[in-house]
């Protein structure tokens, strides 16, 4: 309704307090002298060319498809010196189920809204497909993969249909789950959700890793290397589909090649390079293991690139690409570092991590020097052109971090957790942790600034931790896991408010279908808690940890608190039983070990 009204009005359209495109009568430049620069200066609209083309790959006509786009200014004048002649869009010369349908769903929130407020056709069309409107919105902060999950978590007879009181419940949904974005919650566990995925033998076998590096795709999640029980599949690579509820192993192209698997590495979802569209993942350093010993290392100067072939990660391909410039560490190996994408996957920030393996205080010393020098510095990779640029950064740095992790937010790092000595690339190496403040860089210009409130949130913020996973959703990051300055598996869930940089401690409602209630070496991506290692055995983990934004803050009754303590303990038998197999596991290798050398 406010959509509707502010679009009709030409006022202010506020979504979650952010302004996102200012209109009055004084800042005509929206509208003359032309709606279509207005359309077209949307940077999303002509790289959704393809969504205006019919399937027998006939395009259809497109008015504004000669002229240039040009970047909508956000500084409006504050008169103009001519009148104010409103011009009709061209884009309405295009049949309605053309634009109002297939056009709008292809536009994310953010410039879904804007296009909306430039013309008031269009402004209708998008409040009268209301939960177009609102799920382009929680998607652009979520994700595909997270919303796909809360979808197939809903109901059957609430999942949207054909009559009035099917859309508006649509609608409603999706509004909760945008505005679950800005308010962080609350969070429940389903167990509906996580049993499906855990259908098979097979599914519980791929899922059964850790320390690997998870990536998001569209609507799946891609768990890629890491270290496993049974052996890893022929890509290397496990596809969680969120929209399907499935787990299965991607196969490889014929012309792909077979890296090894690698774990203690880095991965993020990157914009397509070229013409192809094709959606790639990119791979950095990492060490290959066998027997839990290390067979080598793997330089920050070649990255590994994985093509996904068709939109549900059926078909992959691995292919090496060299790096030019001055990567991290001046081209030698890298291990336990943040890797992020920014500037919508075109480039890709690196920090911290480790270099060198040692197992002795001289080694120690030289690790902690090579740490020191690097500290002050960060390595961006220019995805078009493959190249390394190293940008030294102002500020207070946070100095050297090994296993942190990190996410992107509105132009900015921000870095948790870790280790601030180094560590080599093995597991159980212990060392002095960083406290759990975040650490704060602006992107724009590589400056490092205090979080705010830091002082005051100093008591609730969690406890320090490495190997622990975290995931953005919106403006709040939630975190599980990880594990303590004592060797300790910690069991808490957390989550940080990134616009204050608060911290606020949750106790999701529901139970988990194979929740562990401490581990590490996990991952989390998609709505799932993934993989893991708990009492020292490798957990088959997909733990769906969703928004709840329809539920109270009623506390849980003393028979579901009863009942809950009950499971509990069963999961700790189970996993005690599990950690007598393993153990035994392990002296048979040993065994077998010993007798081979």
């Amino acid at each position: 309704a406010v959509l509707r009204a502010t679009c009709l009005n030409a006022s202010l359209i506020v979504l979650f307090g952010r302004i996102v495109v200012p209109m009055s009568a004084d800042t005509a430049a929206l509208r003359a002298p032309s709606v279509s620069g207005a359309l077209c200066c949307s940077n999303c609209l002509l790289g959704c060319r393809d969504a205006l083309l019919g399937k027998g790959g006939r395009e259809l006509p497109m008015p504004f498809q000669n002229q240039v786009p040009r970047p909508l200014s956000r500084s409006m004048p504050t008169q103009t010196s001519q009148p104010i002649v409103p011009r009709p869009s061209p884009l309405l010369a295009l049949p309605p189920d053309i634009w109002s349908g297939r056009l709008l769903s292809a536009l994310p929130g953010p410039e879904l809204a804007a296009v909306a407020v430039t013309c008031r056709a269009i402004g209708d069309a998008a409040c009268r497909q209301g939960a177009l409107l609102w799920r382009a919105l929680a998607t652009d902060a979520l994700g595909a993969s997270v919303c796909a999950l809360h979808a197939a978590a809903r109901p059957v007879s609430s999942a949207g249909g054909e009559t009035e009181a099917d859309d508006r419940s649509d609608a409603t949904f999706w509004r909760r789950l945008a505005q679950a974005t800005v308010a962080g919650g609350p969070l429940r566990w389903d167990a509906a959700l996580s049993g499906q995925l855990y259908s098979s033998g097979e599914a519980r076998s791929l899922l059964r890793c850790c320390a690997h590096a998870a990536a998001e795709v569209g609507e799946v999640v891609l768990l890629i290397g890491g270290s496993r029980m049974d052996a890893h599949p022929p890509s290397g690579v496990v596809v969680v589909d969120c929209r399907r509820l499935e787990v299965r192993a991607a196969e490889l192209a014929p012309d792909s090649e077979t890296p090894a698997p690698r774990l203690r590495h880095g991965a993020c979802a990157v914009a397509a390079v070229g013409g192809d569209a094709v959606a790639r993942v990119v791979v950095l350093g990492g060490v290959t293991e066998e027997w839990s010993q290390v067979e080598e290392m793997h330089s920050a100067s070649q990255a590994l690139v994985l093509d996904i072939l068709d939109p549900e990660a059926r078909c992959v391909r691995w292919k090496t690409q060299e790096l030019r410039g001055e990567a991290p560490g001046g081209g030698a190996p890298l291990f336990h570092h943040v890797m992020c994408a920014f500037d919508r996957g075109r480039r890709i920030v690196v920090w911290g991590g480790d270099t060198q393996d040692f197992g002795d205080f001289d080694g120690h010393a030289i690790a902690s020097a090579e740490c020191q020098a690097r500290q002050a510095y960060v390595f961006v990779l220019d995805v078009p052109t493959w190249t390394w640029e190293r940008v030294r950064t102002a500020g207070d740095s946070p100095g050297h971090r090994s296993l942190a992790e990190g996410v992107v937010h509105a132009g900015r790092l921000v870095i948790l957790g870790g280790s601030t000595d180094p560590k080599p690339p093995r597991a159980f190496a212990f060392g002095e942790l960083a406290v759990m403040e975040p650490c704060v860089l602006d992107l724009a210009t590589w400056t490092w600034r205090t979080a705010p409130n830091v002082a005051a949130q100093s008591d609730a913020a969690p406890a320090p931790r490495t190997r622990f996973a975290v995931e953005r959703r919106g403006d709040w990051i939630v975190g599980v896991g990880g594990r303590g300055s004592h060797g300790e598996m910690l069991d808490d869930i957390w989550q940080l408010d990134l616009r204050s940089m608060s911290w606020r401690t949750t106790r999701p409602r529901g139970d988990s279908r194979d929740w562990r209630r401490a581990f590490c070496a996990s991952s989390m991506c998609g709505g799932l808690i993934l993989g893991g290692l708990a009492h020292g055995v490798i957990c088959a983990k997909a733990d769906a940890l969703l928004l709840d934004p329809g539920a109270g803050d009623e506390p849980e009754s003393e028979a579901e608190g009863e009942a809950k303590g009950d499971r509990e303990a069963e999961e700790e038998a189970e996993d005690e039983a599990e950690a007598e197999v393993e153990a035994e596991r392990d002296a048979e290798r040993e065994v077998e070990v010993e007798a081979e050398e």
